[in-house]
């Protein structure tokens, strides 16, 4: 979601527009989970200061989010594709060797009490699935 907003400017997700707050938790959640230098408050930061530096390190952290959203949707598409299954033969596309399809990733976002805000605040975290 970082990713995304970062490469698009777009602070509008599903259908909700994210609040300081919001950006607040995700930039902890970031920082708590090691994912990276993707901050939006750092980004919106930047984006008010009007020094020559900082239009290049704003440009410089949008880019490289650009490029980690890119290979993120490859690998994405990769393993989309290696659990197509192949009409002609029984099983995964990619080979009788695996004997279950990889794991799947789903979002979840359980609710979590961010103090600073005083409210619940939406927090994705991963859960593997298999099928």
């Amino acid at each position: 979601m970082v990713l995304q907003v970062l490469s698009t400017w777009n602070f509008d997700v599903l259908g909700h527009e994210l609040t300081a707050c919001d950006i607040k938790a995700l930039d902890s959640y970031m920082k708590r989970c090691k994912l990276g230098p993707f901050r939006l408050g750092r980004a919106l930061e930047l984006l008010s200061d009007p020094s020559h530096e900082a239009r290049e390190e704003l440009e410089s952290l949008r880019s490289k989010a650009r490029r980690r959203l890119e290979g993120l949707k490859h690998i994405q598409r990769v393993r989309m594709n290696r659990l197509d299954v192949n009409p002609d033969e029984e099983g995964p596309a990619f080979g009788s060797q695996f004997a279950l399809p990889l794991p799947i990733l789903k979002v979840m976002c359980p609710g979590s009490l961010d103090s600073s805000c005083g409210k619940r605040q939406q927090l994705p975290h991963f859960e593997t699935l298999k099928r």
